[in-house]
């Protein structure tokens, strides 16, 4: 009996072990995908949200007129329009963190 007992004991404390390995592994996947989704939701509204490249495509309009009417110095013009592309950069930046990490998760 007592012999019996000792290897019931070695046989299922391997199986215990990996049962609770599983169950770990399990739980972990609610806060994986909530994470994940999370990250999601927040680049998506990084690039969703594209106020300063249209504030600086308005600007660059805006500065070649005047600057067409004689009004304001080239310099003016090409920081306006480095500005603009400074906006799109970001925009494209935001826009492939945003495919990445949404190739990435689940």
């Amino acid at each position: 009996m007592l012999r019996e007992r000792n290897t019931y004991a070695r046989r299922s404390f391997p199986f215990e072990s990996q049962l609770r390995s599983l169950v770990t592994t399990l739980d972990s996947f609610p806060d994986e995908i909530d994470r994940g989704l999370r990250n999601l939701e927040r680049e998506r509204l990084n690039f969703s949200a594209p106020g300063s490249l249209k504030v600086a495509e308005r600007r660059v309009e805006n500065n070649e007129l005047l600057f067409k009417a004689g009004r304001l110095g080239i310099i003016n013009l090409r920081e306006s329009q480095d500005d603009l592309i400074i906006a799109q950069n970001e925009l494209t930046a935001a826009i492939v963190v945003y495919q990445n990490n949404r190739l990435s998760c689940c």
